[in-house]
């Protein structure tokens, strides 16, 4: 093996001398303070020509035409900037400087060799750092058996080095470890990039990166390309990773086509992290005798037996909306967010039920969600989102990194990330911590609401009326009460003069959004007789989420549940097989506090998995997950 990569190696040196000039630099000395500035397709072959300049330093300062490159050496084309034999090949030479692109791309750059073991602009990168830096129409065609680490922009990325702001476009094809930007990657950061590629291999296939190896970190990045592996292990952003890889704040919406392994997003998962990601491509197994592919993720798995304590792999905050289907023979309906999965923790990931032509998720990491849900009524009080954690643009009770929002005409109504559209508003509607009435001694009635979080918001009207109906309800309120749109707590207050002495009145708040749409809260009641306020009226039915969870077995689990008033509410806790475990029913208005054994209708402990509690009433229906451990 290694005599035949020598003689690739000096092929590629031979090639270098006699075709295409290289024209070094005329300004800089390469190093960090004086680094060379790359203007010229000459300029930039000079690079590639001498592994003598692969430690140096550059800038490039033009864009540059590269589609001659697809005719050099006889139609071989360009030779990367870096060279990976194998593990032992004593004839490995990374880059080891630094390309800084300025935001300047390089179009048409053409690769045919047959055996690359590193493709793209650079072939392999050590400790080096590219940044700033697009590669346009690239066409990468090296799918011989013993080509790998093959990507738009690099091939094998290693050792703390940096990918910062690049991006690709084109066509990649290769063998093994195939990526629209970067074919493999291992202890390095691949950070505000992204790739429109499309991506075809034999196995280990991402729309961004093929295999991300140990302790990569991927973060704010995307794909938007056609994945297809004709094996295995493909997904919309990456194929496979390895241990301790934390992929975050990222997304593909490009389609995914393989065998097995294959995922919307990643195709497989060992021992890592998935945070705040999201998928939107359509899933195809092209073979009836896979089983692991699932519309967010293929396979996810932890180490039980190499760690201690074990390691899981983790999947939060996620979503996935494309369909899920096999090409040939019949589609089954669980596979709605993942195929496979072993030893893992996962809270808060959903699909789109009505899209992926899923049911469900046979492993439970994903909750099946209409699209309705996931997006329309996410923009209201029901929230499934918030609820179950995630940490949206104005609203302050799940942090305040503020990495997701939602709406303003973006994403056809599911959530996206903050950093794609940093100046948009935030969309979520007011929420409301209380509203309030009291009658004064000479019978002037304050209404007072708190305010946790407000957005987008034009402000107040207060409506009246001496019964419970708000639609014959008079506006006491002249003109609108302005809005601060704060993150943190507001207060309000109105007073109310024009009311009569021996009457109960009701009032509504109603919020408008600078949209148009409309919210109302309450009624709260006042007695004038005596001033006395009657027992806030609670306005709706909400169930806070359980805790603890996860729950080991035989302790309690605590429901906080209010029913609004004039309604009853139903708890159900069902099993991942939808049975119905326990049921509380008939709840009327007011505060519950429900603690669950963890025992059925027979009373019998329930074993350790998934399961599902649902609170519903005429106004409010919503499902949560509870996690049951040994």
């Amino acid at each position: 093996m290694k005599r035949v990569t020598l003689i690739i190696f000096m092929i590629m040196i031979s090639w270098s001398i006699c075709a295409q000039v290289a024209v070094p630099p005329s300004v800089g000395d390469g190093s960090v303070n004086n680094p060379y500035q790359i203007a010229t397709l000459e300029n930039l072959y000079w690079i590639s020509s001498n592994t003598a300049n692969w430690a140096n330093h550059y800038l490039q300062i033009a864009d540059i035409e590269a589609s001659s490159t697809v005719s050099w050496f006889q139609h071989i084309g360009w030779s990367p900037i870096g060279y990976y034999g194998d593990g032992g090949d004593p004839l490995n030479f990374p880059f080891t400087g630094s390309y800084n692109g300025q935001g300047h791309f390089i179009n048409g750059l053409g690769v045919s060799f047959p055996y690359l073991h590193g493709g793209g602009l650079f072939g392999y990168i050590s400790g080096a750092t590219i940044s700033n830096l697009g590669v346009t129409n690239i066409q990468i065609m090296s799918g011989n058996l013993d080509s790998y680490n093959i990507g738009g922009l690099a091939g094998f990325v290693e050792n703390n080095s940096i990918i910062n702001n690049c991006f690709s476009s084109g066509a990649v094809y290769g063998h093994e470890q195939v990526g629209g930007l970067v074919g493999y990657s291992i202890n390095s950061t691949i950070v505000n990039s992204h790739s429109s590629c499309t991506t075809v291999g034999e196995t280990h296939v991402g729309g961004l990166i093929g295999g991300a190896g140990s302790n990569s970190v991927l973060k704010n990045c995307y794909s938007t390309g056609e994945v297809t592996a004709s094996l295995y292990f493909a997904g919309g952003f990456v194929g496979v990773t390895g241990y301790f890889v934390n992929i975050s704040n990222s997304y593909s919406t490009g389609n995914v086509v393989g065998c097995d392994q294959v995922g919307g997003f990643a195709g497989t998962q060992m021992l890592s992290t998935i945070l705040n990601c999201y998928s939107r491509g359509n899933v195809t197994n092209s073979s009836s005798g896979g089983e692991e592919f699932g519309g967010f993720i293929g396979h996810n798995q932890g180490d039980f037996m190499n760690f201690y304590p074990p390691a899981p792999s983790h999947i939060k905050n996620c979503y996935s909306t494309g369909s899920v289907f096999y090409q040939v023979g019949e589609t089954p309906t669980n596979k709605g967010f993942t195929g496979f999965d072993y030893y893992s923790e996962n809270s808060s990931n959903f699909f789109d039920s009505d899209i992926s032509n899923q049911d469900t998720d046979e492993t439970g990491i994903g909750s099946p969600q209409t699209t309705m849900v996931m997006t329309i009524q996410a923009l209201n009080l029901n929230n499934i989102y918030v609820n179950n954690g995630w940490d949206f643009k104005g609203e302050p009770s799940n942090g305040t990194e503020e990495i997701w929002n939602i709406g303003n005409g973006r994403n056809d109504g599911y959530p996206y990330l903050s950093w794609q559209y940093p100046d948009d508003n935030a969309t979520l509607p007011v929420t409301l911590s209380s509203f309030t009435a009291t009658c004064s001694a000479s019978n002037v009635v304050s209404l007072a609401w708190t305010t946790q979080s407000e957005s987008n918001l034009l402000g107040y009207y207060i409506y009246r009326n001496n019964i419970n109906l708000l639609e014959s309800a008079n506006r006491v309120t002249n003109k609108i009460l302005n809005a601060t749109n704060q993150t943190n707590e507001q207060h309000y207050s109105f007073s109310d003069a024009e009311v009569e002495i021996n009457n109960t009145y009701y009032y509504w708040l109603q919020s408008i959004e600078a949209n148009g749409s409309i919210q109302y809260y309450g009624p709260v009641t006042v007695q004038t007789t005596q001033g006395i306020v009657t027992p806030p009226i609670i306005n709706s039915t909400l169930i806070e989420n359980v805790y603890p969870n996860p729950i080991k077995q035989e302790h309690l689990a605590n429901f906080r549940i209010k029913v609004k008033d004039s309604e009853t509410a139903d708890l159900k806790i069902y099993n991942i097989k939808g049975q119905i475990v326990k049921q509380y029913s008939i709840l009327n208005s007011g505060n519950h506090t429900i603690q669950w054994d963890g025992k059925d209708t027979n009373n019998k402990q329930s074993v350790s998995g998934i399961y599902f509690y649902q609170l519903s009433s005429p106004s409010y229906n919503i499902t949560k997950k509870l996690l049951i451990i040994k």
